[in-house]
């Protein structure tokens, strides 16, 4: 059942904001898994620089979820976005992704998401995962990239980006030293079969 917009509120949490370590930590650390966890005192220390921020969403006052986006120039990247489980299949998802787009207006979003395998169950995580945002407006680039033994496929919305564009998101967002290798995505996929049949 998709909640009323107008009782979604999305706000500004300034660094050192109480709600970023009593609220925003533990659901941060629950949704999502160590391997795609960036260690929290540097997302906090990314978000006193101005590029970076942790947006609070609330319903009816109270917290119920969360946003990270990185401002990279040619893009918003919207690292990690969450809901609190007892309230997810409502709707509220895709309407934080709809207030995130206001406040970023005329921008150009960009996220990525573990590579889903097409034969998947449409009950796998990666296949859910991927549908809720396909619904919500993004498409898939046709591209993605490995880091860290995890392949992840990148997902635009409002616009493209150009090879070079690419690099000024990832290398503020992830300090990347070395150019990340966009590779496409069936390719991408083939050297995930391949590793998972080894």
């Amino acid at each position: 059942m998709r909640q009323d917009l107008s009782s979604l509120a999305l706000d500004f949490l300034a660094p050192g904001h109480p709600q970023v370590s009593n609220a925003v930590l533990p659901l941060y650390c629950a949704a999502f898994p160590a391997e795609e966890r960036v260690p929290f005192p540097v997302l906090c220390k990314k978000s006193q620089g101005g590029s970076a921020a942790f947006w609070g969403l609330s319903l009816c006052s109270r917290f119920c979820g969360f946003a990270y986006c990185y401002d990279t120039g040619p893009a918003v990247f919207l690292m990690y976005l969450a809901i609190l489980p007892k309230l997810r299949g409502k709707g509220l998802g895709g309407q934080a992704l709809e207030l995130l787009a206001r406040r970023y207006p005329g921008r150009t979003f960009t996220l990525d998401i573990e590579l889903y395998d097409p034969a998947a169950p449409i009950t796998d995580l990666r296949t859910r995962r991927r549908n809720f945002y396909l619904r919500s407006g993004y498409l898939s680039s046709g591209v993605g990239y490995s880091w860290e033994q995890v392949r992840y496929e990148l997902l635009l919305s409002g616009g493209t980006l150009t090879l070079a564009e690419w690099q000024q998101v990832f290398r503020p967002a992830f300090g990347a030293k070395k150019q990340i290798e966009l590779i496409p995505l069936a390719e991408l996929l083939n050297n995930q079969r391949e590793a998972g049949a080894e």
